[in-house]
């Protein structure tokens, strides 16, 4: 039940990320799709030491022809945004039912000092490669799959 509160949240949050922003989301560099965002979030929950607030800058670039179209473009960005941020809020002690009220953040134009959290997005023609890297340490983890998996 609980994993199907989570993909639900997926689709939903997906669904109206676009139709949220009124600017354009992507922009078209040397062939590429670009998206480039920065975040000031919150995370709310029982534990303060799991509580606080961070910056997020989301990245992500893919070929503009032969591999996927503008809006599924979007939405691989908004699905990847969404299960890095669910997982913060469930890791951070929060109920799959309050995920939404867990964490919220709210876009800046550029970041506020140093970014705390970068979310790195890169789609081939081969596959994609979702990397988050940790502001603070400069830890990368990176999950590579192929289109087909």
């Amino acid at each position: 039940m609980k994993m199907f509160l989570l993909i639900a949240l997926l689709a939903l949050s997906t669904a109206s990320y676009a139709s949220d922003r009124q600017d354009d989301l992507v922009q078209i560099k040397l062939g590429s799709f670009v998206y480039e965002e920065f975040s000031l979030c919150k995370l709310n929950v029982p534990q303060p030491r799991n509580s606080g607030e961070f910056q997020m800058r989301i990245s992500a670039v893919a070929p503009a022809k032969g591999v996927l179209s503008r809006d599924y473009f979007i939405a691989y960005v908004a699905s990847a945004t969404t299960m890095i941020q669910a997982g913060m809020a469930l890791s951070a002690g929060a109920r799959i039912d309050q995920i939404s009220e867990t964490l919220t953040c709210d876009e800046i134009d550029e970041p506020i000092g140093k970014v705390d959290l970068e979310l790195n997005i890169r789609m081939t023609k081969d596959g994609i490669q979702i990397e988050t890297v940790d502001g603070s340490t400069g830890k990368a983890t990176r999950r590579t799959n192929k289109w087909e998996e």
